[in-house]
């Protein structure tokens, strides 16, 4: 069942950040799915361990919605433009491809 509104959403594994099924409102991978990432008040968390990738564009658009990568937890990107707010805790890591000009940037927050 998806839910709406004031949620948290979490990572079930190294799936597709894009899709509402690649999150779960229990840190075990269970509960209910997001219906969109356009309603307000929801944080989606990159758990520590998955490894996710954005496959392509990527908007999170809901006010006062933003997604946090953990300790531990990576998103990987290629050349697509993405609109989100984003958190990222000591150890977590935004890897961004662009292929067009052979740039590889990766942002990591430590300590």
């Amino acid at each position: 069942m998806p839910l709406t509104g004031l949620g948290r959403f979490y990572s079930k594994g190294n799936d597709n950040v894009n899709l509402t099924a690649s999150w779960f409102s229990n840190t075990d991978g269970t509960g209910s799915n997001p219906i969109n990432f356009t309603t307000a008040g929801q944080t989606f968390n990159v758990q520590n361990g998955h490894l996710m990738t954005a496959s392509a564009t990527w908007t999170v658009s809901g006010v006062g919605s933003k997604v946090v990568i953990k300790t531990g937890g990576q998103i990987t990107s290629g050349s697509f433009n993405h609109s989100l707010t984003l958190d990222m805790e000591s150890g977590g890591t935004w890897i961004h491809s662009h292929t067009t000009y052979s740039a590889y940037i990766r942002y990591s927050k430590y300590k």
